[in-house]
């Protein structure tokens, strides 16, 4: 793994993606520690080395689905009353500073006739709601594109508790998605709780919509306790509660102390993340003196992780980044503090309106930190960087897509207010988040050449792939595709079989076109009569000029010249370093698929050079 010539490396944080608690450290106190349960923060105390960490299932989930192992369900559509979700307390105004509306939002799976609704609320209970139905084509997947509709009779001033059945109005609704917007809190709690949490926020014990009549009520959700057999619930937010109990084995990350001492770091800055959304503050500040207490290099805290997976509004995370950060500057004031680690990057990133100026997601962020008088804390941009989610297409049109896309998707964010003063930085990197053949062939080394050298020649600061370790071939989707997103093809115990195209494209950036330390200049570069090649142009810190080009073509290139802008062409020796087919072959076989051809990349010495004609698929660097 070394010897790919990484620099700094940027830990991942999954129990955020799988809605659960991290324990960072497995010492640590509850906040109701004779019943092992409550919110928990992690020990800052140094005592045996943290070799491993666990993720906590939460007893009070809203969501339906999750982004990791996807083996949850929501405690609102349960079947179950004895269970519950509840929102965040941090969102209460108590924490937060001011209110922040909370909601529920229930996906029959297909446009329905609704006109009642049946909730059994927990505590604390809503005194102030209203039921909406969605008018648009997503409002998971594309929330710009429509609005929350009231319910004619969907307003609620003087809400009680208990279970409640209303009539929503007096013809059904032909709707897919309803929403439950909470404003008001009783500000109760169900039990003998002295934990101001507990009483902070909103709390569902069972759900249930669909129409009323003369008959009585009919229900058109689905009740179960797997995701498969309940209907698909989103929330705003859920309470990080927990139990000793809870603990999920299967959602096991490496200890800070372990991935320390693997040397992997390199005694770099570790690009560090704190639980935000099911986490708690303290537990924020104290990782920070742990490591602070360890002596390892941390300069950069990531907040959280992916919030538009989690369906976070842009203010509902700016509150929580508002108080994370004080809590960790108390700590720590030199620390910069960034995110959101957007995992929506092929698409850009929305929210509903409701009731404001747009739906521009970082602009309502930004406008957020501004206006509570925080933007200072925010010191880096961060997000994921996986272009293509269907691999079950041909990836030629792909590969030739993905420049456009990614210059389209920086320029969007500049116009959306991301200040250009603070590093960008893409905290992962990879041709998809799901697995597919294009990761193990050439097409994923192209890909992965091509946004390394366009995103640092637009400006940004620094990048991190995915995934480092070896692994094994996958399949995750309904088409005939084995791959994963490694450098390494290895066995069942993760040795080393065989070096991947993805290895040798990172190798060539950090051995051939990049020198290994110093400052180094980036320049724009133009590609005449080529659409498919890419030209990123380097200037060392020993003045010497490196040029990277890729051919996305499946044919050879025609012969180009290298030529800067003040009309100068290489001259003298000049080292040439290329890897295409000529160096490997993929050979498709399901799980057994492998290389047939797998040689490093080829280097020669050319004095003087003119024209160069750069192989189909290839990676091509030109040194002085």
């Amino acid at each position: 793994m070394l010897s790919i010539g990484f620099g700094p490396v940027s830990y991942r944080l999954v129990t955020e993606l799988a809605c659960e608690a991290w324990h960072w450290n497995p010492r640590g106190t509850w906040s109701d520690p004779q019943h092992q349960q409550g919110y928990w923060t992690s020990s800052s105390d140094l005592g045996a080395p943290i070799a491993l960490s666990y993720g906590y299932r939460l007893p009070r989930r809203g969501n339906t689905i999750d982004q990791a192992a996807n083996d949850g369900y929501s405690r609102i559509d349960d079947g179950d009353p004895s269970t519950f979700w509840k929102s965040n307390p941090y969102l209460g105004e108590a924490f937060a500073g001011e209110p922040h509306p909370q909601w529920i939002v229930v996906d029959f799976g297909r446009v329905e006739r609704v006109n009642a609704l049946r909730i059994d609320w927990g505590n604390p209970y809503a005194t102030s709601y209203r039921v909406q139905w969605w008018n648009g084509e997503d409002a998971i997947g594309s929330p710009a594109e429509g609005d929350w509709i009231d319910f004619e009779d969907g307003r609620d001033d003087e809400g009680v508790g208990g279970v409640e059945t209303r009539r929503l109005s007096a013809r059904s609704v032909e709707a897919r998605w309803i929403r439950i917007l909470m404003l008001d809190s009783s500000k109760t709690t169900g039990g003998a709780s002295e934990d101001v949490r507990d009483s902070i926020g909103f709390a569902v014990r069972e759900l249930s919509a669909g129409m009323i009549d003369d008959r009585g009520f009919h229900d058109l959700v689905r009740h179960g306790t797997t995701r498969a057999a309940q209907t698909v619930i989103w929330v705003s937010s859920t309470d990080p509660w927990h139990r000793a109990t809870d603990i999920d084995e299967d959602d096991e990350q490496l200890g800070f102390d372990a991935l320390f001492a693997t040397g992997l770091t390199r005694g770099r800055p570790l690009l560090t993340p704190v639980a935000l959304s099911y986490g708690i503050p303290d537990d924020a500040a104290a990782e920070v003196r742990y490591l602070r207490a360890r002596g390892y290099p941390v300069s950069q805290i990531e907040m959280g992780e992916e919030p538009d997976g989690q369906n976070a509004s842009p203010e509902d995370y700016a509150a929580f980044y508002r108080q994370y950060a004080r809590a960790i500057h108390r700590v720590d004031p030199s620390l910069r503090l960034g995110g959101p680690a957007f995992q929506s990057t092929a698409n850009f990133v929305s929210f509903w309106r409701d009731g404001h100026a747009g739906t521009a997601w970082v602009t309502r962020f930004l406008a957020d930190l501004r206006a509570h008088d925080q933007l200072a804390d925010f010191s880096f941009f961060s997000f994921e960087w996986y272009p293509f989610d269907d691999l079950c297409r041909p990836p030629q049109p792909q590969i030739e897509r993905q420049p456009a896309l990614l210059a389209s998707v920086l320029a969007r964010w500049r116009r959306e207010g991301v200040p250009e003063s603070i590093p960008w930085i893409a905290t992962e990197y990879g041709y998809s988040s799901y697995t597919g053949q294009a990761e193990v062939e050439l097409y994923a080394a192209i890909v992965d050449a091509d946004f390394i050298g366009q995103f640092l020649s637009e400006g940004g600061s620094a990048a991190y792939f995915y995934t480092y370790e070896p692994d094994v071939l996958l399949r995750e989707l309904r088409c005939p595709t084995w791959g994963n997103l490694t450098p390494f093809l290895s066995d069942e115990q993760h040795r080393v079989r065989y070096k991947l195209p993805a290895y040798w494209a990172a190798w060539m950036i950090t051995h051939e076109w990049s020198a290994r330390s110093g400052e180094q200049q980036m320049y724009r570069a133009h590609v005449r009569d080529a659409r498919n090649i890419g030209a990123y142009v380097l200037r060392r810190p020993d003045g010497r000029w490196s040029v990277m080009l890729t051919n996305r073509s499946a044919t050879a290139s025609p012969p180009l010249s290298i030529v800067f802008g003040d009309g100068r062409t290489l001259s003298g020796e000049v080292r040439v370093t290329e890897y295409s087919p000529a160096q490997y072959e993929w050979r498709a076989d399901g799980e057994n698929g492998r290389p047939v051809r797998d040689l490093p990349p080829v280097t020669r010495v050319m004095n003087p050079i003119r024209r160069i004609t750069l192989p189909p698929h290839s990676i091509t660097v030109v040194t002085e």
